[in-house]
């Protein structure tokens, strides 16, 4: 994996995939970026104790929940998964 030969810093992947790879090794966790299950929501992983980089992710993540971005992105995509069909 691309992460663990430090190519990558982050992956992003849907939650059941994250926690398929970080009970496997050891050097990863997962964080659960707070979208419910019932949507088709993503995760993020970085390497383990890189804290700066999941300081980061988890900072801009609460600013984006703080301005309702989250679900604007969802609405926004799913119009244009519809218009696409």
């Amino acid at each position: 994996m691309e992460l663990e030969a430090g190519k990558l810093d982050v992956v992003f992947l849907d939650y059941m995939t994250v926690l398929s790879y970080a009970d496997a090794k050891e050097d990863l966790a997962a964080v659960d970026l707070g979208i419910p299950e019932t949507s088709d929501g993503y995760s993020i992983a970085v390497k383990k104790g890189n804290t700066e980089l999941a300081e980061f992710i988890n900072g801009v993540l609460a600013e984006l929940k703080e301005q309702n971005a989250i679900e604007q992105f969802i609405v926004e995509a799913k119009k244009l998964e519809s218009a696409a069909e």
